[in-house]
């Protein structure tokens, strides 16, 4: 054997990425859950004058302090869940960019997040 042949490795566990992404969908479903239900239990337990400040400002400002990060949370599971299900990394290309490793799944999830605002927005 020569040293080329030994020092070749193994391709990594795929199961281990899996269940770390699956992971940190899980604990990201949850922290969204957390912030929601606190919202609900301080808007509903709170004397009327400790709950003014935050009820004019979910009331004023729906879409920035609720809309905002669960659509963060929605995008980062589609990403996730997209990626579970492909064997292939997410690479995107078009009009000239490319984008592989890292940036794939960045920029994914800009778009769904952008996606989901303006859907939001059209819709509101």
């Amino acid at each position: 054997m020569t040293d080329r042949e030994e020092r070749e490795v193994e391709p990594p566990d795929r199961s281990l990425h899996n269940r770390l992404r699956i992971g940190f969908l899980v604990v990201a479903l949850a922290w969204g859950c957390y912030c929601l239900g606190y919202m609900i239990y301080l808007s509903f337990t709170m004397s009327s004058d400790e709950a003014t400040w935050l009820r004019t400002t979910i009331q004023s400002h729906y879409a920035g302090t609720v809309m905002a990060p669960i659509l963060a949370i929605t995008a980062f599971c589609v990403v996730v869940l997209l990626q579970i299900a492909t064997t292939d990394p997410i690479e995107i290309e078009g009009l000239g960019f490319k984008f592989r490793g890292a940036a794939g799944p960045v920029v994914l999830w800009i778009f769904c997040f952008l996606a989901l605002a303006t859907g939001v927005k059209l819709l509101w």
